[in-house]
């Protein structure tokens, strides 16, 4: 059985006149053996290659490990809070517990998929666990989480945080 859906994906952007759209066809076959994405396009656009990367991270889904109590446990990245330093070591929070993680930012920011945004130099978050932003005086966001932790972006990182969030 071949099942096969056409749809049009409307890419919005602020800083762009109008929209844009992007047909997407999928086609579910059972008899394929391999998955596979093809990608047809006038132009290799930033927008095209910041997809293209996305769908990279998507597929090669590195495994994350955190330490908590000199034992490894597997990190569910759809938990994860945030990723921080703290003390010369970088830590990732969920829910409830923190575990140190043996990476530099700019490691995790290569692995981690596109719902993780920098918003300093000391920070990674899950924009998925954003609970609340509130838009300081002083040109800082403050972040509110699910689980009651707050947190300040970098004033360098506040353009790149409003454009990703469509804000």
């Amino acid at each position: 059985m071949k099942i096969r859906w056409f749809f049009y994906l409307v890419l919005f952007k602020y800083e762009m006149k109008g929209e844009r759209k992007m047909k997407i066809e999928i086609n579910v076959n059972k008899d394929e053996e391999n998955e596979r994405i093809v990608i047809y396009a006038k132009e290799l656009t930033k927008d095209l290659q910041q997809l293209i990367r996305q769908i990279e991270k998507m597929i090669v889904q590195t495994k994350l490990y955190g330490k908590k109590d000199d034992e490894l446990y597997p990190l569910d990245l759809d938990n994860i809070i945030r990723f921080y330093s703290e003390d010369r070591h970088i830590y990732a929070e969920d829910e409830k517990n923190k575990y140190k993680v043996d990476k530099r930012f700019y490691e995790l920011e290569e692995m981690l998929p596109g719902h993780f945004m920098r918003i300093s130099q000391s920070e990674i978050i899950n924009i998925h666990c954003i609970k609340k932003l509130k838009q300081e005086f002083n040109g800082f966001i403050k972040i509110s989480f699910t689980n009651g932790v707050s947190t300040y972006s970098s004033r360098r990182y506040v353009k790149k945080i409003k454009e990703a969030l469509n804000i």
